[in-house]
C-alpha cells in the first residue's frame, strides 16, 4: 500500500520525524510532499524547499529513504478565492474533473 504525508517542514524537527516513522509502519512506499516549495525565503519560511529535503534526508536512514519519494509541492495563492468564483459564476453544479480541468486549462469563466 502506498501512502501521503505532506507537510512544510520548517524546519523538520523531531515531531515531522515521528510522523515520518509511523507512516513508513503503515505503507510499503511513501510519497512526501514538502509544502510551500515554491514561496521565498523569509522569516516565516526560512529554509528552501530543497533545504528541507536535505534536513529529512540527513535525518533518516537508507531503509527509510528506499520507502519514500519526496516531491515539492507549491502553494497556489487564492486558489479557494478562484474556485469560489468560478462555482458562483457558474450557477450550477460542476463536476470535481470538469473544474479540475477548467483550473488546469485557465477557462474558469
Amino acid at each position: 500500500m502506498n501512502g501521503l504525508l505532506i507537510g512544510r517542514f520548517q524546519p523538520f524537527h523531531l515531531g515531522h520525524l515521528e510522523a515520518l516513522q509511523f507512516a513508513l509502519s503503515k505503507v510499503d512506499k511513501l510519497w512526501l510532499g514538502l509544502g510551500s516549495s515554491n514561496k521565498p525565503i523569509a522569516k516565516n519560511n526560512p529554509f528552501s524547499a530543497e533545504e528541507r529535503k536535505q534536513m529529512i534526508l540527513s535525518s533518516i536512514d537508507d531503509s527509510m529513504k528506499n520507502k519514500i519519494t519526496i516531491y515539492f509541492i507549491p502553494d497556489v495563492d487564492n486558489s479557494w478565492d478562484l474556485i469560489y468564483q468560478y462555482a458562483k459564476q457558474r450557477k450550477q453544479s460542476t463536476t470535481f474533473s470538469n473544474l479540475v480541468e477548467d483550473i488546469k486549462t485557465n477557462t474558469c469563466p
